[in-house]
C-alpha cells in the first residue's frame, strides 16, 4: 500500500456505495471493482496498475476537462458518483497531494447538461410516511438543475403512489426502515416492484422529525418563521423537505443559494389524473416506446425555450380546476391570437433565450464554462424587448400579462459586467484560457501581454536598460538556475544601478537580476 493508494482507500471507506473519481493531475482515475464496473458501463480501456507486481490493480481513467459526459453515463446507468479533486497545489505540496471529495452525483442530483433532458425537470422527491393511520403522509420534490422546491401533504399511500407516478423523479429519498412499521414496509415493496429502476436513498428516520426540520428550513432561508412561505402546520411535508436540503447540501458542497424559497402546492387545485389516465391518454408518453411521439405533449409543444417546455409539461400533468385561473390564462392567449405582431416581437426574443434556471444553479455550483456565462448574456439582452413588446399592450392587457410584465427585472448591471468581461469568441473550457476582454483588468493585460509577447517585453527592457545605463553591451539572458538575467561585461561593471542584484560572475562578466525581470 503506497501513501497514494492509503489515501485512496481512506476516502473510498466514506463512500463505499459511489464509484470514486480520484483526481490525479489531468485525469480522473478509478481503481479496483470501481475501475471494473466503470469501464464496463463507458467502454473505455481497462488496465492495470503494478503491472510487474504479483497483486496488479485494476484501473481506468477519464479526462478530467471532459470527464461530464462520462459521470453522466455512470450517473444514468443508476450509479452514485464521488468526485474527489486535488484541493492544494501539488507545486506547494509537502509528499502527497491532499484530496476530498467535493461533490456527490446521483440521478436526482445532476446539474450537468450532459445528464438532462431540457424540457423535462429531473425531481428528486422525500417521502415522510403517516406512522398512525389517518395520519397525512408528507412529500416534498426539489429540481436542483432550477432551484424548484415545493412540498405537499396526501392523505395516504395511495394518493402518495399517484404523486410518484406523475412526478416521474429521478430519485427517491426514503427514512430508513422503522421497527413494526408494516404499512410502510408494503409501501417501500410497492415502490420497488412499480418503478425498478428507480433510484432509492435511505436516511435516517430521525432525521424527517418536524424539530430538527423546521430548523433546517430556517437556517437556509435565514428567516425567523415559515408562515411567509405558508406551509406551517404541513409537519411531515416539512421534515421530507429539510431531508432533501440536508441531503443535496451534503453532497453538492453546501452551495445551494439558488434554493432561494419554498412553495406549498395542495392536490385539491388540480385535475387528479392518475397513472392509468396518464398512460391511456399518452399525455407525456406514448404506449409504444415511451417516447414523446404522437403525445399530447408533442401536439401542444411549441414552446422556444426549456423553461417554457418545462412549465407546460408540468400544466398537462395538473390541470386546473379553479375556473378563475382558466379563464385568466385563456384571455392571455386570446391577446396574442388577435395580435399575431406583437407574437411575433415575442417569439423574436424567446428565441434568444437559453435555459436561465440551469445556467444559474451552475454558476451557483461554480460549475458554469464561459461559453455558458455568453448564453446568459445574451438571455438577459433579450429581456428589455419582451417587457417593452408586453407594455406596448398597455390598458388592454389582461392581467395575467401585466402580472408577468410588471415582475420583468432586465438585470442590466449583470448584462454589462459579463459584457465587459467575457470575450465572445471564449471557448468552452476554462482552462484554455482566452477568456476575459483585454482592458477589463490591467494586472491580467500585464501578465496576457507577457505571456503572448515575451520576446517582445524582453527586447524592449534589453534596449531601455542599454540606454539608461549606457552600456551598449548589455543584454538578457536565460538559464533555469534563476531564470532571465541581464548579463554585463566588466568592463561595464561601474555602471551598474544599484537595483540590480549580482547572481553570477564569469570570467569576462557579471550576471544580475532585477525585480522586473523575476
Amino acid at each position: 500500500m503506497t501513501p497514494m493508494f492509503k489515501q485512496y482507500m481512506s476516502i473510498k471507506e466514506e463512500y463505499p456505495d459511489a464509484i470514486l473519481f480520484f483526481r490525479m493531475g489531468d485525469f480522473y482515475e478509478m481503481f479496483f471493482e470501481d475501475a471494473v464496473e466503470a469501464s464496463r458501463i463507458l467502454d473505455i480501456t481497462l488496465t492495470s496498475r503494478n503491472r510487474e507486481k504479483e497483486q496488479k490493480v485494476p484501473m481506468c481513467g477519464v479526462p478530467a476537462h471532459a470527464a461530464d459526459p462520462y459521470i453522466s453515463r455512470l450517473v444514468k446507468a443508476g450509479k452514485k458518483v464521488a468526485i474527489c479533486e486535488q484541493v492544494e497545489d501539488p507545486k506547494k505540496s509537502k509528499g502527497l497531494v491532499r484530496r476530498e471529495v467535493i461533490r456527490v452525483l446521483t440521478p436526482g442530483l445532476i446539474t450537468e447538461e450532459d445528464g438532462l433532458e431540457p424540457k423535462a425537470n429531473n425531481y428528486l422527491v422525500a417521502i415522510n410516511p403517516g406512522r398512525q393511520k389517518g395520519e397525512p403522509w408528507g412529500l416534498s420534490y426539489m429540481d436542483l438543475s432550477t432551484g424548484e422546491f415545493k412540498l405537499t401533504e396526501l392523505q395516504d399511500e395511495k394518493e402518495c403512489m399517484e404523486e410518484i407516478f406523475r412526478l416521474d423523479p429521478s430519485e427517491l429519498v426514503l427514512p430508513d426502515p422503522v421497527e413494526k412499521d408494516h404499512t410502510f414496509d408494503s409501501f417501500t415493496e410497492l415502490i420497488k416492484k412499480t418503478f425498478p429502476a428507480l433510484f432509492i436513498t435511505r436516511r435516517p428516520s430521525e432525521l424527517f422529525g418536524l424539530k430538527r426540520g423546521e430548523k433546517v428550513l430556517l437556517d437556509h432561508f435565514n428567516v425567523r418563521s415559515l408562515d411567509g412561505f405558508g406551509i406551517s402546520r404541513r409537519n411531515r411535508a416539512i421534515g421530507a423537505a429539510a431531508v432533501l436540503l440536508t441531503y443535496a447540501k451534503e453532497t453538492q458542497g453546501d452551495l445551494l443559494e439558488h434554493i432561494a424559497s419554498i412553495t406549498p402546492y395542495h392536490l385539491r387545485e388540480y385535475m387528479v389524473i392518475d397513472e392509468a389516465s396518464k398512460r391511456n391518454l399518452e399525455l407525456i408518453a406514448n404506449n409504444i416506446d415511451g417516447g414523446k411521439a404522437n403525445t399530447l405533449l408533442s401536439v401542444l409543444d411549441l414552446t422556444l425555450t426549456p423553461m417554457g417546455g418545462r412549465l407546460l409539461r408540468k400544466w398537462i400533468l395538473y390541470p386546473l380546476l379553479d375556473t378563475g385561473r382558466i379563464n385568466q390564462r385563456l384571455d392571455a392567449i386570446d391577446i396574442f391570437i388577435h395580435n399575431p405582431q406583437l407574437l411575433d416581437r415575442i417569439k423574436e426574443a424567446l428565441k434568444r433565450i437559453h435555459d436561465i434556471e440551469r445556467l444559474l444553479t451552475r454558476a451557483v455550483l461554480g460549475t458554469i464554462n464561459p461559453r455558458e456565462v455568453l448564453a446568459l448574456k445574451e438571455s438577459i439582452g433579450a429581456i428589455p424587448d419582451l417587457k417593452v413588446a408586453l407594455e406596448d399592450l398597455g390598458a388592454q392587457a389582461p392581467d395575467l400579462i401585466q402580472e408577468i410584465s410588471s415582475s420583468f427585472s432586465e438585470l442590466d448591471s449583470i448584462y454589462r459586467l459579463i459584457d465587459a468581461a467575457i470575450r465572445e469568441d471564449a471557448p468552452v473550457l476554462l482552462r484554455d484560457g482566452r477568456v476575459i476582454k483585454k482592458g477589463f483588468d490591467k494586472k491580467l493585460d500585464e501578465l496576457i501581454d507577457l505571456l503572448e509577447n515575451t520576446r517582445d517585453v524582453l527586447a524592449r527592457i534589453e534596449a531601455r536598460e542599454r540606454e539608461k545605463n549606457n552600456i551598449p553591451s548589455l543584454k538578457i539572458g536565460f538559464n533555469k538556475v534563476f531564470g532571465y538575467y541581464i548579463e554585463v561585461t566588466k568592463t561595464h561593471r561601474d555602471k551598474v544601478p544599484e537595483d540590480y542584484i549580482r547572481k553570477q560572475t564569469l570570467v569576462n562578466s557579471e550576471r544580475y537580476i532585477t525585480q522586473e525581470l523575476k
